[in-house]
């Protein structure tokens, strides 16, 4: 057998190197320290302290695209993923698990530019600074995919007739929300609003009021469908307009 040359080995281990994820560099826990992380791929980390945060910066190309993250749960700490758009606004909050869980983002709407990901701890016990997490990004087209923020009817996706949308009810409750959802936008003849939540699956679509219907919804005599129930404050709805 031939001996290994020294320099196939150096490059062997470069190649693997670069197929690894990325290695974080501290400091990173502010906007302007943000790190650049690969918009498919990985980065290795860990929580420094109880307070620490780190800020990760994802430069986009796809146009629209649908970006996806996921942290793996570590010892004693309670994760708290955010994504902000370029403009620092907190598009999404996820903090579905307890200490020691996985957090994962799903179905982020994005367009070129810089988004950023936000990780926290809120466990303020959380003493676990040797034990590396994992961040896996993907960013995808969005072409048939939902696009999350998507929680109120200015927001809806557009959904063509006889097409097939893929998303996730996901997460469980809005951490955003701070005030009831907006009620349904005035009926028309060309459109019709969907809701998924928690609470009701609404359809809204109508016909405009008849001439001779009164101001409560009522037409010679009959009542009209009463609206649909409003979701909880606080929980997850998804919207698309049709």
């Amino acid at each position: 057998m031939q001996p290994r040359s020294p320099i196939l080995c150096l490059l062997a281990a470069a190649v693997l190197a670069a197929c690894g994820p990325t290695k974080e560099r501290e400091p990173n826990d502010t906007f302007e320290a943000a790190q650049s992380a690969p918009a498919n791929g990985a980065i290795e980390g860990t929580i420094a302290s109880a307070g620490d945060v780190d800020v990760y910066a994802v430069s986009v190309k796809e146009d629209p695209g649908v970006l996806s993250a996921k942290v793996g749960g570590i010892r004693g700490v309670d994760f708290v993923l955010s994504v902000l758009d370029p403009n620092r606004v907190e598009l999404k909050r996820f903090d579905e698990t307890a200490s020691g869980g996985d957090e994962q983002a799903l179905d982020i709407g994005v367009r070129r530019g810089t988004y950023y990901l936000r990780l926290s701890n809120k466990e303020p016990s959380a003493s676990n600074s040797t034990q590396p997490y994992r961040l896996e990004i993907q960013v995808r087209p969005a072409a048939g995919n939902e696009m999350e923020p998507n929680d109120s009817p200015a927001a809806a996706n557009p959904l063509e007739p006889g097409t097939t949308l893929k998303g996730h009810y996901f997460p469980s409750k809005n951490l955003l929300a701070v005030a009831a959802p907006a009620p349904l936008p005035a009926p028309t003849t060309s459109q019709a609003d969907v809701a998924v939540s928690s609470a009701a699956v609404a359809v809204s679509s109508a016909a405009p009021m008849a001439p001779n219907a009164s101001a409560d919804g009522r037409q010679d005599g009959v009542a009209a469908a009463p609206p649909p129930p409003a979701a909880a404050e606080g929980a997850e709805e998804d919207w698309f307009r049709v």
